[in-house]
């Protein structure tokens, strides 16, 4: 190796960052886009952060309020986004389709597998339409992967 470019090691691990920065990014935007668009539905703006939270709280904390339920609904959207980042980041070189095409899979995979084991009232009470939208504003942030990288290049 002659020191001017990074070893494959570093290049995934810095990828991985990228990504997990970005799907951070992504799923703050999804969280806004979800408590700002709620009251078109006719629901308090943290009831969605509530939802995800409802397999650790029962339904009347989940229907309370914004406490305990919200922030750990917070917590587990940002985690999974970060997580979701990071598998795009290393597995993929990015752009704007693959990330539309990233949250699309995991729009499914969160519909018909994982929101019934975390967060089981999502599928009942969630609106379906603003979470595709919400899901969608995190696979365009994901999108921005390539440029973002090529910020952290070293050589």
């Amino acid at each position: 190796m002659d020191g001017s470019g990074e070893s494959w090691i570093t290049t995934k691990i810095w990828d991985a960052l990228v990504g997990i920065e970005m799907g951070i990014i992504g799923g703050f935007l999804m969280l806004l886009w979800l408590s700002l668009s709620a009251p078109l539905m006719g629901q308090p703006w943290w009831t969605t952060w509530n939802l995800l939270a409802s397999h650790y709280y029962p339904y009347n904390a989940v229907r309370s309020g914004p406490g305990m339920a919200t922030l750990s609904g917070v917590g587990l959207e940002l985690a999974l986004s970060g997580l979701f980042g990071a598998f795009s980041g290393i597995f993929s070189p990015g752009g704007r389709l693959f990330g539309l095409g990233v949250a699309i899979a995991w729009y499914l995979l969160s519909y018909f597998w994982l929101w019934r084991k975390l967060a089981p009232l999502l599928l009942i009470y969630g609106s379906q339409p603003l979470l595709i939208i919400g899901f969608f504003l995190y696979g365009s942030t994901l999108g921005w992967h390539p440029e973002l990288r090529k910020l952290t290049r070293h050589d």
